[in-house]
This record gives structure tokens, C-alpha cells and sequence, in this order.
């Protein structure tokens, strides 16, 4: 059937391109944190055989190519004996790296999630524990294991590291200058909202608005937002104020990060994993320690994405626990890229 033939134009293909020196990789699209397709962050994995042979700065030329916020190279699942009671267990496990178009992140969450659903689609036939059945999927990246769980075909939950958040507040003139807003803009830094660096693998500055008017007149600042994130050591700065733009969503975010190819990202999902466990750190929500939010971003750059945000900090312990949501859209399937020796090169990539 049409399945086999395809099968056999991949294993002709993949031996015509050994013979001549070229490696061959898959390329996959899709629109994470999405309602439809063309909305929310657009994320490309890379999968294949032949990616433990790709040197890591073939993968940051590729994920330059692609010119997305973000691209994921998949490592082939090791098969142990761990992996196979997982697998009978509904559990996948694998290796992959981020990249933006400028540098490797040791976590970010849209490429996560994006990551996971391309490995239970039953479409990948690179990795042999992918099946439909399966409803986990744990994602070894640089910064830990995350783990993935599928509620339904497009809408998966990840369960971020716990969160380190920093007890020194970042000044909020030093934000308003750099962001070109008026400083009661932001919350005091008095107050117990006031802007702090949390990370839960990869670091971002939570600024809290006190208007949705003052997060829609927010522009990139460009070069001070390189300086403000370089002096402490941030991605980003994750703005966010109660209330929706719509009846999607009851917090409004905007993620300013220092990126070339996207300095606006439409859906962050290491970044509202950060909210997620300052909101419950200071009660941002009526004092809750607990929060269960749907985050709406991207509108302002008419990629509009929803984010669903859940954290519990716990009362004894203090430890929290943080869960990020949403879904996912199929956009491109299964193109192959050719590599050719030239721009390959003797070098091999790692994985996390």
C-alpha cells in the first residue's frame, strides 16, 4: 500500500544518500500552543538516524535556516531494558537539543511540547516505541527530564523543573527605562509583585503591568533589552497583567526576549512556567498558593496563542509544582533535508 511504498522510497533514498556521502534528516512544522493552524509559536524537529551525526553547529545553521523562535533535533531512542518496560508501560523516552536561530537553550517550553507531540504521532517511523497509544513521554533536554503527558490528540501537559526564583527584586525604573514606559506601569518594588529573574531551566525576567493598555503599548527596545538581559542574566522579560484581551484567557502576557529572528516570541512556555510559580510564590492571584490560568499571548503580533498554567506551592514544604498546557498543530510532515559532506563535516553532535 501507499505506506510500504513510502517506506521503501525512504530506505532507497536513505541508502542512495550514504553511498554519496550525504546524510539526510526529517523536518517536521508545527504550531504549538495553537487554537488553529497560523496561530501561536511555530516550532521545526528535526529527526532521524543521522542526527547523532550532525555536529552542533550544523544544527544551529539548520535551526538558522528555519528562522523560527525555535528548533528541536530528536536523538534516536535508545533501546534498554528500562526504555522497553516504559514503552509497554505507555511511556516514550528520548534525547533532544533546542536551538534558537542564534544559540542552544538548555530548556524552552514550546519546543518541549512541540517535541512530544511529534514523537506520539504515529507518523514518525524513526522511533520504534512511538504508538498512538501512548499518553507520556519523557524529553531528556540540557537543564533535566521533562516530562510530557497527552490528554487528548493535540492538547498535552508538561511538567516544568521546579522553579529557583530570586529574592532580590529587579528595579522597576530600571525595567521602565529600558521598556520606554512610565514606571507606575509596573508594580512597586515595594510590593510583593514586584519583578523578579525565575527559571525553571531557562531564566526569564517576570514583570507584572498594572494595565492591559500598558502591556499593549510595550516595543521591543532592541539594544537595552540586550544590556537589561546580559546584566541579569535573562532570556527575556515576561510581561503580564491580570485580565483578558477576550474570553479566551484571564491573564494577558507579552514575551520581550533578546532574539534575533523573533524578538517578540507568541507563546512562551518556560516563560509562563516561571509566572506560574512567582504567581503562587506571591500570591499574585487574590494570595492564592495555588493557580490554574489560561495564559493569552502573541495577539499583539497577530499570532495569538493560548497557554494553560497550573501551579501548587506547597504549604508544608514550600516546594512547587508547575504544569504547562496546550495544543498542538501538524503543519509540514515529513520533508527531507540533504546534507551534503561539504557542510556536514567529520564533527558529531551530542546528546543532552
Amino acid at each position: 500500500g501507499d505506506l510500504a511504498s513510502k517506506s521503501d522510497a525512504r530506505s532507497h533514498d536513505t541508502m542512495a544518500s550514504e553511498e554519496e556521502g550525504v546524510l539526510e534528516v526529517r523536518v517536521d512544522t508545527y504550531d504549538v500552543f495553537a487554537g488553529a493552524a497560523f496561530e501561536g509559536n511555530q516550532l521545526a524537529v528535526f529527526s532521524g538516524s543521522a542526527v547523532p551525526r550532525l555536529a552542533a553547529s550544523v544544527m544551529q545553521a539548520l535551526a538558522k535556516e528555519m528562522n523560527y523562535a525555535e528548533s528541536t533535533f530528536v536523538f534516536p531512542v535508545e533501546t534498554t531494558s528500562d526504555d522497553d518496560a516504559a514503552a509497554a508501560k505507555g511511556v516514550i523516552r528520548a534525547r533532544f537539543r533546542i536551538f534558537t536561530s542564534d544559540k542552544e537553550l538548555p530548556f524552552a517550553g514550546h519546543p518541549t511540547l512541540g517535541t512530544a507531540f511529534h514523537l506520539f504521532s504515529a507518523e514518525d517511523q524513526d522511533h520504534e516505541h512511538t504508538t498512538t497509544s501512548a499518553t507520556t513521554c519523557e524529553l531528556r533536554c540540557a537543564a533535566g527530564v521533562v516530562t510530557v503527558t497527552r490528554v487528548d490528540e493535540a492538547l498535552l501537559w508538561m511538567r516544568q523543573l521546579p522553579p529557583t526564583i530570586d529574592e532580590a527584586c529587579v528595579p522597576a525604573a530600571e525595567i521602565a527605562a529600558t521598556l520606554a514606559c512610565p514606571v507606575d506601569a509596573l508594580a512597586a518594588d515595594d510590593s510583593p509583585f514586584a519583578a523578579r529573574v525565575v527559571s525553571t531551566g531557562t531564566p526569564f525576567l517576570i514583570a507584572a503591568l498594572t494595565s492591559l493598555d500598558a502591556l499593549r503599548d510595550l516595543k521591543h527596545p532592541g539594544k537595552a533589552l540586550s544590556a537589561l538581559c546580559a546584566a541579569h542574566e535573562v532570556v527575556g522579560v515576561y510581561c503580564v497583567v491580570r485580565g483578558g484581551r477576550d474570553e479566551t484567557h484571564t491573564v494577558s502576557a507579552r514575551s520581550l526576549v533578546d532574539e534575533s529572528a523573533v524578538p517578540e516570541d507568541p507563546a512562551t512556555g518556560s516563560a509562563c512556567g516561571c509566572f506560574a510559580g512567582w504567581a503562587v510564590q506571591c500570591g499574585w492571584l487574590d494570595g492564592s498558593s495555588t493557580l490554574d490560568v489560561v495564559v493569552g499571548q502573541g495577539h499583539e503580533i497577530k499570532r495569538p496563542s493560548l497557554l494553560h498554567a497550573r501551579a501548587e506551592k506547597d504549604a508544608a514544604s514550600g516546594a512547587i509544582r508547575i504544569d504547562v498546557g496546550g495544543r498542538v498543530v501538524p503543519m509540514l510532515r515529513g520533508a527531507q533535508v540533504r546534507l551534503p559532506p561539504s557542510v556536514v563535516g567529520a564533527a558529531t553532535g551530542g546528546a543532552p
